[in-house]
Parts: structure tokens; C-alpha cells; sequence
């Protein structure tokens, strides 16, 4: 074969085979067959082909239903293969502790007991029974002074002093006999 530029005649090696290897698909990236090309000239000896990308393998993200003190996770979706995130999870809200009135100390939703200062709950048992209706009525005749007992939650009729009125409407609380004090 002649040289291009000085037009010597010069003989040609066989090619020399060097090995193209293959690439694997990915979800988002074709691949390629083995194949092979001439060291020397470049030319193609074996044609790699395309493999198509296998595209992402759906994983479901279970949702998590929010609680009255942790966040919870709408549903979502990875790929099982290489991970990427193909419907992002998003945070839903805790709902927060959800009470009857401001002296429940119950939550509704799960039962949490929170502290509050219950009117009529004298000793701070954390219930209105009968123990703080014969405080409240041994503080009013004098018979205990305001140390036995928590005076801001024993003037449950909200005239500013506590009296037998107060032990009396306790009482009453504490057996049913009303749902709510005047205070209220």
C-alpha cells in the first residue's frame, strides 16, 4: 500500500485485534456487547451493540400514618436496583395531643396524661374527688391553713375567695352530680 504523503510502497501488518469491552446496563444507561477494534488502524473488527437500559424497578414506600407526637410519611417509591428515589416520601404533620377542654388530662387520640392544674384538684392528685371538697371545706372554717392546699384551683365558683360554696360545688363534681364548675 502507498503512503498517503510520500507514496512509499509499504506492506501492511494483519490487524491486531484489541478487545472492547462490555458495559452493563443500568436503569438509565444503555450498555454495550463485547466487541473489538484493530490497535493499529482503528478499524472495527467486531461491532459492539447496544443493550437498551432495563429502566428502574419500582419498590413501594409504605405511608406512615402520623401519631399525636411523631411525624408520619406519605407513600412513596424507590427503584429496587440502584435506589434512586422515583416518588419521594413527604412528611405529614404530628397531630398534636387533642384534649375535651383545658382540664382533660387525658389525649382523646391516645391516651397521654399530661399535667394540668385541674380546677378543684386541691391536693393535685390529678382528680377532683372527695378529699379536695373536705380540704377546700376545712380551709374555709379554718380549720387547715392555705398550705394543705392549692387555693387558685379551690375557688371553683370564680368569686375571688373560697368558702363552703366551693367545697360544696367540689363535691358535687366529684359524684357527678354536675359536669362543670361556674368558673368555667
Amino acid at each position: 500500500t502507498a503512503c498517503d504523503l510520500c507514496g512509499n510502497i509499504r506492506t501492511v501488518p494483519d490487524h491486531i485485534p484489541v478487545a472492547d469491552e462490555a458495559k452493563a446496563p443500568t436503569c438509565t444507561e444503555d450498555g454495550l456487547t463485547a466487541g473489538a477494534h484493530c490497535g493499529v488502524c482503528g478499524e472495527v473488527l467486531t461491532a459492539q451493540e447496544v443493550i437498551p437500559a432495563l429502566g428502574h424497578t419500582p419498590v413501594a414506600d409504605e405511608a406512615k400514618a402520623p401519631t399525636c407526637t411523631e411525624d408520619g410519611l406519605t407513600a412513596g417509591e424507590h427503584c429496587g436496583v440502584c435506589g434512586k428515589v422515583l416518588t419521594a416520601q413527604e412528611m405529614v404533620p404530628a397531630l398534636g395531643h387533642v384534649y375535651s377542654n383545658d382540664y382533660d388530662a387525658d389525649c382523646n387520640v391516645c391516651g397521654a396524661v399530661r399535667e394540668v392544674d385541674l380546677l378543684g384538684d386541691v391536693d393535685g392528685s390529678g382528680r377532683v374527688d372527695s378529699t379536695d371538697a373536705r380540704l377546700t371545706l376545712q380551709y374555709a372554717v379554718r380549720k387547715i391553713d392555705s398550705t394543705m392546699l392549692n387555693i387558685a384551683l379551690a375557688d371553683v365558683d370564680g368569686n375571688d375567695h373560697v368558702d363552703s360554696t366551693d367545697a360544696r360545688l367540689i363535691l358535687q363534681y366529684a359524684v357527678r352530680k354536675i359536669a362543670n364548675f361556674p368558673a368555667i
